[in-house]
């Protein structure tokens, strides 16, 4: 049968603490927006637009860190080339392939027995 492990390879540490931070600060700048535009919106003199076109860069640079993020993600994935199954995944090619070389040992085993010119 194919060597194909059930237990996905460990993501990198720099590469999982990278995609916990993003989140964190996509989450961070996604929450500040929405108290400017709170602000903005009840007229409240609190924020102004100029803060808004500020925390909306903010989040277009968080956007941008985490697409980067992503994308690193899906090249170190693709390395591994699919060899990873999850745990209940079968491979069917693998199953077939491995029969099909049981069954052909069990009839060259079956024919050494019977030796050449067939059962005794």
């Amino acid at each position: 049968m194919t060597d194909h492990r059930t237990d996905p390879p460990p993501v990198p540490p720099g590469l999982a603490d990278l995609l916990d931070e993003s989140l964190a600060l996509l989450r961070s700048v996604r929450k500040s927006v929405r108290r400017v535009l709170d602000a903005v919106e009840d007229e409240t003199g609190e924020f102004t637009i100029r803060d808004l076109v500020q925390k909306a860069g903010e989040l277009e640079q968080s956007l941008r860190m985490a697409l980067q993020i992503e994308i690193r993600f899906n090249e170190w994935r693709e390395r591994h080339d699919g060899t990873y199954l999850a745990p209940d995944e079968i491979d069917f090619d693998a199953v077939r392939a491995d029969l099909g070389c049981r069954i052909a040992r069990l009839r060259q085993c079956c024919q050494d027995r019977r030796g050449p010119e067939g059962p005794e």
